[in-house]
Parts: structure tokens; C-alpha cells; sequence
């Protein structure tokens, strides 16, 4: 039985902040160690929501952003990851759906999200959810650390 619960609801330990710079390594080769100090700082103004397995330990996650603009606030889903030892038994999209839920609740005017085409099943989940593909340039700018 899969549990879900956003890490500023659950009472987490250094083992869990451990499966979540895992769970970061599945999104990108170089990501930057996280620490519970910069998850509970990051939960204050987004909603981490974590997929729990039997043994409490935590498997997936994703995060709702909010962003904050002159003509409203949306979302921004962002980060939704499942260990690989889990994928196929619909936790993405469980995760996806219950930050939908959580947007709705707090009167977003949209949420977005973005994610690669060669992440075949998460276009066709996104698809499935009924988000619209978007048609756009993103601009990125890196700033060396």
C-alpha cells in the first residue's frame, strides 16, 4: 500500500532526506546534495509531496510550485520522479493527480510543467491528465557555481 504525504505533514528522518537525493539522481546526472534545512525552506512557499511505501520509506516525489506574478499565481509541477524498482504501478500519475487536486484547492489559475520528448511514458501520463501541449521557446541561462 502506497502512501502519499507532502514532507511538510510528515515527520521525516536523515534516511529520508538520503532516498530523495537518490530519487534526484534519476532526474539529472550532477544534482546538488539536498538537505531537510532546504526541503523544509523550499515547502514554505511549495508543496513536496512524497510517495511512501509499506515501510515508510519514501520512493517518489514531486513538487507543486507556486509562482508569483502581477497577473495571478499558478504552478508549476516539477521534479516528479518514482524509483525505478516502483515505476509501472501508477505512482507518477498519483502523484500528478493529487497535485492537481492540490492546485485546484488553492484557486491556481493554471499549472504547468515541462519535461523532455524523449520521456516517452511521461508525455503520453501528461497526455492522459489532460494537460495541452504548449507551443513555445524556453530560454534557459546557466550561471556557473
Amino acid at each position: 500500500m502506497i502512501k502519499y504525504k507532502f514532507w511538510s505533514d510528515y515527520k521525516h528522518s536523515p534516511s529520508d532526506v538520503k532516498s530523495i537525493n537518490y530519487l534526484l539522481t534519476l532526474l539529472t546526472q550532477n544534482p546538488s546534495k539536498i538537505t531537510a534545512t532546504k526541503l523544509n525552506e523550499i515547502s514554505k512557499n511549495s508543496h513536496i509531496l512524497l510517495a511512501l511505501d509499506k515501510n515508510n520509506k519514501i520512493i517518489g516525489m514531486s513538487t507543486l510550485a507556486l509562482v508569483y506574478i502581477p497577473i495571478g499565481t499558478y504552478g508549476r509541477i516539477e521534479d516528479v520522479v518514482v524509483d525505478n524498482k516502483f515505476r509501472g504501478q501508477g505512482i507518477g500519475t498519483t502523484l500528478t493527480k493529487k497535485l492537481i487536486l492540490k492546485a485546484k484547492k488553492l484557486h491556481l489559475k493554471k499549472i504547468e510543467l515541462s519535461t523532455r520528448p524523449t520521456r516517452i511514458e511521461a508525455n503520453k501520463l501528461y497526455l492522459s491528465l489532460n494537460f495541452l501541449k504548449h507551443e513555445t521557446n524556453v530560454y534557459r541561462m546557466k550561471f556557473e557555481k
